[in-house]
């Protein structure tokens, strides 16, 4: 199954304010340098044209995994970096023309997505300010060297090695590109342009130095930080289980934990182990079929893709286990669920826990649920010893 082709609703959120700020940032330096009704008029085609392109490259790039590694964004980041954009775009339109630190949208907007996606941004804000400042081409042509080049080099930056040399370069290239086509443009310059221009590059090197490695790796680490955040008790499908079923939340609570320790344990992906197992029986709350609910609603709630897989091999009923991960949560379920379900009819005094769990587990085997999810038999002899010695199962 792969994923629906029905509109996201937190995509087309994110898209709308997206939108909105170009509008709203766009105005506002049309208003702040008294642009007359057909100036504005042409500022929004031109708005309209590059927010058709954007959006387009937006889910090309998303669809093909260039943005952190995830087809499932929610473009959430991606429309915080565009804000932050727009609203530098508004404070540099006060600033010298020539002098304008530009390459700070290009190392924004890829430290929120990527280097395509920078330049497009780039692209967009040098055209609202040529057209609403009154510059000239050659000023024009300036900015787009400079978002450009930003571009190229911020991928670099991450790497301390050669940061302080990029960084360096950027300086430069700032102050010589802003130098050179000012004195192009107005065949004279003076100290007072070349201060502009240190000030500018200084103001890019700040950013390119301190800021950008630590966002970059923020950006990169999209899907971790997802499995964090949709674990949270504030996050509004957590709610959503608990209200469902406080019994529900407390069993997936407990897969995930049990999980979330044993996938260390065996070395495997800890964080998508948790979040899968919370998420487990998420189908559960509209219903049969159980496993196709919960990769609908996964896919409605924006999960990453390896997450959806495990949700997609419930219980078996679509696809059997494909992952060392998917066949843990499988194994940590069905044995809770037995446990909870003899608890409930029996107490905790007539059965032998330890038995319980080789049984079911056993039988699990013996259908051949794991054939395919690469869990070595080692690896499978130790859950069952950590399963048995396990206190969440109490």
């Amino acid at each position: 199954m792969n994923e629906p082709n029905k509109i996201n609703t937190y995509r087309v959120l994110w898209l709308v304010s997206i939108l909105g700020t170009a509008f709203v940032s766009a105005g506002i330096v049309c208003w702040t340098n008294q642009l007359g009704l057909e100036e504005i008029l042409c500022s929004i085609f031109v708005i309209i044209g590059f927010m058709l392109v954007f959006f387009f490259e937006l889910a090309y790039e998303r669809r093909r995994k260039m943005i952190a590694d995830n087809r499932q964004t929610d473009y959430s980041r991606i429309a915080t970096g565009f804000i932050l954009s727009c609203v530098v775009m508004i404070f540099i339109s006060f600033l010298p023309e020539f002098y304008r630190p530009v390459m700070l949208i290009s190392l924004i907007m890829t430290a929120y997505s990527n280097e395509i996606l920078g330049i497009t941004t780039a692209l967009f804000v040098n055209c609202v300010l040529a057209m609403t400042t009154g510059g000239s081409y050659n000023e024009l042509l300036t900015y787009i060297l400079l978002s450009t080049i930003a571009a190229i080099c911020a991928k670099m930056l991450k790497n301390k090695e050669y940061r302080i040399y990029i960084v360096g370069i950027l300086f430069f290239l700032n102050l010589m590109f802003s130098s050179v086509f000012y004195f192009w443009n107005n065949e004279t310059i003076g100290l007072i342009q070349i201060g502009y221009g240190c000030l500018s590059g200084a103001i890019v090197a700040l950013c390119a130095y301190f800021w950008y490695p630590k966002e970059i790796i923020i950006t990169e680490q999209e899907i971790e930080h997802c499995y964090d955040g949709i674990l949270a008790d504030d996050y509004s499908q957590v709610k959503e289980i608990k209200g469902y079923s406080f019994a529900e939340y407390r069993h997936a609570r407990k897969v995930s934990d049990i999980v979330y320790k044993y996938a260390h344990i065996l070395g495997l992906h800890a964080s998508l182990a948790s979040a899968a197992g919370f998420y487990y029986r998420l189908g559960r709350l509209e219903g049969e079929p159980v496993a196709l609910n919960g990769v609908k609603r996964a896919y409605e709630l924006c999960f990453p893709e390896e997450m959806i897989q495990i949700l997609r091999e419930y219980n078996g009923e679509l696809q059997l286990p494909s992952t060392p991960e998917s066949a843990l949560i499988h194994i940590v379920d069905g044995v809770l669920i037995k446990i909870e379900l003899l608890e409930k009819e029996l107490g905790t005094s007539q059965w032998n826990r330890e038995v319980l769990i080789h049984q079911t587990m056993n039988e699990f085997s013996t259908q051949g649920l794991y054939d395919q999810s690469g869990l070595s038999i080692n690896a499978f002899i130790k859950i069952r010893e950590l399963l048995a010695k396990e206190e969440l199962l109490s």
